[in-house]
């Protein structure tokens, strides 16, 4: 039964997609915007092939230009593979969207993170600078909803460095 559930989601998507009204091309040009999303940290110093969940939500104010600025916090509830850690990222970006084709908007970001780990077994917790830069796009649904997919990377100065690769959904009230 779960072997279906991936085919009835492009399913759903798909008919989202054709049957949606005719939308604004730039989703968050100028305005606030929310996303919620859920993602997976891979590659970089992660090497045991295991992913790890992360939880994101966001808020944006497009400034117009195709500029957005966006802060985000990020929950990384088990690093396993350092031992019993947890990330916390808050992160403050710069996306630059300057053109769309049809329902999609292409984006790049680059943006500055706090990042807290937590080391449970040792009962530290330490903070540090990260640089994050990437892109993504945003698929729009409505006028009001997109779907938004992005990946980026994220280095940390005296901590593990990685991609993060997150999907969800972004709404512009």
């Amino acid at each position: 039964m779960t072997q279906y559930r991936g085919w009835a989601f492009v399913a759903a998507l798909a008919i989202v997609w054709l049957c949606a009204s005719p939308a604004a091309a730039q989703p968050s040009d100028t305005g606030w915007t929310l996303s919620l999303m859920g993602g997976r940290l891979c590659g970089g110093d992660l090497m045991t092939g295991r992913e790890e969940l992360t939880m994101i939500g966001a808020v944006g104010l497009g400034v117009g230009g195709g500029v957005s600025l966006e802060a985000e916090v990020a929950a990384v509830p088990e690093l396993r593979q350092f031992g019993d850690l947890d990330l916390w990222l808050g992160t403050a970006s710069i996306r630059y969207h300057p053109v769309s084709v049809g329902r999609i908007t292409p984006y790049g970001l680059l943006g500055g993170s706090l990042v807290r780990i937590s080391d449970h077994g040792a009962g530290r917790r330490e903070a540090e600078l990260a640089l994050d830069m990437g892109g993504g796009m945003w698929l729009r649904i409505t006028s009001r909803v997109a779907f938004r997919a992005d990946i980026r990377f994220i280095h940390i100065d005296n901590a593990p460095n990685f991609w993060r690769a997150a999907a969800g959904v972004t709404f512009a009230p």
